[in-house]
């Protein structure tokens, strides 16, 4: 290597930030939660999803509940069929999975809030079902501690409103992970 050249896996570890050892110990919840967004959006429904800002917290169901935005799609996650967590998808970020799916492309301008309805909850359900294996597939190769949340987690059930989360989920902490995402090359953020 006295000539300059680099060897093919000497450039690949270089490109992807150094050697497997040292990405697994870097991996975070949400660093793989982002990447697991873009892989199954792209992968469920041909969208194109660019992460913008990730945050991890811990809140009570209370707080959990306070938090919600209005006119989100609230699916009930389960684990050997007991609710156990919540996936929230805005109102952006729904609009865009259902635009996407029907017309083929992201609309570039606000989508109007609006109760999801039955039929948002089925075009989402293939998306949220990708999102949550692949994660949980991204946390077992990381081997991270908190993989083992998310065996057999699947999306269960969508309900109403903040009211129907609240007696849906135990009593309990939740660990919540909210990502910023633009969707379709920007034509949405949610």
């Amino acid at each position: 290597m006295a000539d300059g050249s680099v060897t093919p896996g000497v450039l690949r570890r270089m490109l992807a930030g150094g050697s497997p050892e040292a990405q697994t110990r870097r991996a975070t919840a949400t660093g793989l939660l982002k990447r697991a967004v873009v892989l199954a959006a792209q992968d469920a429904v041909g969208l194109v999803v660019t992460p913008r800002q990730a945050r991890e917290d811990r809140a009570s169901l209370d707080d959990l509940v306070e938090k919600l935005p209005e006119h989100a799609l609230l699916s009930i996650l389960e684990q050997d069929g007991e609710p156990r967590g919540l996936a929230v998808l805005d109102a952006q970020s729904l609009a865009a999975l259902i635009e996407v799916q029907t017309t083929g492309r992201v609309v570039p301008r606000e989508a109007p809030g609006r109760v999801p309805t039955r039929t948002d909850a089925l075009l989402a359900a293939g998306f949220l079902d990708r999102l949550l294996s692949t994660f949980h597939d991204l946390m077992r190769e990381a081997e991270l501690d908190t993989a083992d949340m998310l065996d057999n987690v699947c999306h269960g059930y969508c309900v109403k409103d903040a009211r129907a989360v609240g007696m849906a989920l135990p009593e309990s902490d939740f660990f919540l992970l909210d990502l910023d995402l633009d969707y379709g090359d920007g034509a949405k953020t949610g």
